[in-house]
């Protein structure tokens, strides 16, 4: 379909495909991301499940991830925590 497209609007970029990937889309059960500290080592946060939608949070998941393992952050972040499934499930879910 791409390839038709250009074949009519840009015909010099219609070419062969040289490289092809797939992109991983990782996604939490919830659909919201991971933010928080890792249990046991002090100061390491984990950040994740970012999907195709984390490129426009960047910004301030780094600052929250930042703030979070100098022990300043200042939002409220339990929706995040990366244990939330195991609070929630009895078989103990966690990423």
């Amino acid at each position: 379909m791409l390839r038709a497209y250009l074949q009519r609007r840009v015909p010099g970029a219609a070419g062969e495909t040289t490289l092809s990937k797939v992109c991983l889309y990782t996604m939490t059960p919830d659909e919201d991301f991971v933010l928080g500290e890792v249990p046991g080592l002090p100061g390491a946060v984990v950040v994740g499940g970012l999907s195709g939608h984390g490129f426009k949070f960047l910004p301030l998941l780094a600052r929250s991830a930042a703030r979070l393992a100098l022990g300043e952050e200042e939002h409220p972040l339990d929706r995040f925590r990366p244990d939330r499934w195991a609070a929630r499930s009895p078989e103990g879910v966690s990423l």
